[in-house]
């Protein structure tokens, strides 16, 4: 399956929402609440099922997460290089380098189901 099968969905899930907050009557102020919901309960308790039901044979799973902690480490270090490099304001930095290592579970949580199917939301 290609990469771009892969993530397709999930780009055309954020363009849906991009289009239906510029294109419907919905009033800006409802926006940050669903983004709220979103983000401080529904994520959250994907994330708690998802990982309750998972059996980690802590063995297979060292080079994986060496890669991840790695991956993580990369870009903490690019982050940090953007500073040196652009010299934002601190609070435009703050935001952009937590840019560089996080959010990425949304989308390593859909290539995971796509890639595995059902062994990978076990």
């Amino acid at each position: 399956m290609s990469t771009v099968a892969l993530i397709l969905p999930d780009f055309l899930l954020i363009a849906l929402g991009f289009v239906l907050r510029r294109a419907t009557p919905l009033g800006a102020e409802l926006w940050p609440g669903i983004e709220k919901l979103t983000y401080f309960v529904l994520f959250p308790a994907l994330l708690f099922y998802a990982n309750a039901r998972t059996r980690i044979d802590l063995g297979a799973a060292a080079p994986l997460l060496a890669v991840v902690i790695a991956a993580i480490a990369a870009g903490m270090a690019l982050g940090l290089a953007g500073k040196a490099v652009f010299r934002p304001p601190q609070p435009v930095f703050g935001a952009a380098f937590q840019c560089a290592f996080r959010f990425n579970s949304y989308i390593g949580l859909a290539l995971a189901a796509r890639l595995a199917g059902e062994r990978a939301s076990r």
